[in-house]
C-alpha cells in the first residue's frame, strides 16, 4: 500500500476549510474559491488595457512603456507645430489608420499600423480615425482630439 503525506493531514486539511469558507475536493486535492466577478466593458476593442492585462501594461498606460500623458504630449507638439507654420487659422487634422489587407476572401494579412497614427495616439485597430482640431477663440496648441473606431 502506498501511503501519502496528504493522508495524515485529512483532518486538518478539513478544518482548515471549514473556517475558511472554501470547498476541498479530496479525490482531485484541489481547493476551489469562489471568484470575485471583474466588470468587463461592454465593447472591448481588442487592444490591451491595464483592465484586461494587468501583466503588461500599468495603469495609466497605452502601449508598454507609454502612457496616455506622452500621447497627448505628442498630439500638443503637433499642433503646436502647425501653429508655428501657419499662424492666426483654425486647424484641422485628419489621420486614418490602416485598413485591413486579405490574401484572399477570408484569410487577412497580419495586421500593421500607420506609423503616423500610432506615433500620435497608440491605438492599434484598423479601420479608425484620429482628428486633432483647434479650439475656436483659443490660441493653439489647445485643441480636440477624436477618434472614430468602427462598430463590431
Amino acid at each position: 500500500m502506498v501511503w501519502f503525506p496528504s493522508q495524515r493531514l485529512f483532518p486538518a486539511v478539513r478544518g482548515m476549510c471549514s473556517f475558511s469558507g472554501c470547498k476541498f475536493c479530496f479525490l482531485r486535492k484541489l481547493s476551489i474559491e469562489p471568484v470575485q466577478q471583474k466588470m468587463i466593458p461592454n465593447r472591448y476593442l481588442g487592444q490591451p488595457s491595464p483592465f484586461t492585462h494587468p501583466h503588461l501594461l500599468k495603469p495609466g498606460e497605452v502601449t508598454p512603456g507609454l502612457s496616455q500623458k506622452e500621447y497627448s504630449l505628442r498630439r500638443h507638439k503637433l499642433m503646436a507645430r502647425i501653429q508655428q507654420e501657419v499662424p492666426g487659422m483654425d486647424h484641422t487634422v485628419i489621420l486614418l489608420s490602416n485598413p485591413t489587407y486579405y490574401m484572399s476572401n477570408d484569410i487577412p494579412y497580419t495586421f500593421h499600423q500607420d506609423t503616423n497614427f500610432l506615433y500620435l495616439c497608440g491605438f492599434q485597430e484598423p479601420d479608425s480615425i484620429l482628428v486633432l482640431q483647434s479650439l475656436p477663440g483659443k490660441s493653439l496648441p489647445s485643441h480636440k482630439t477624436l477618434l472614430f473606431v468602427p462598430r463590431r
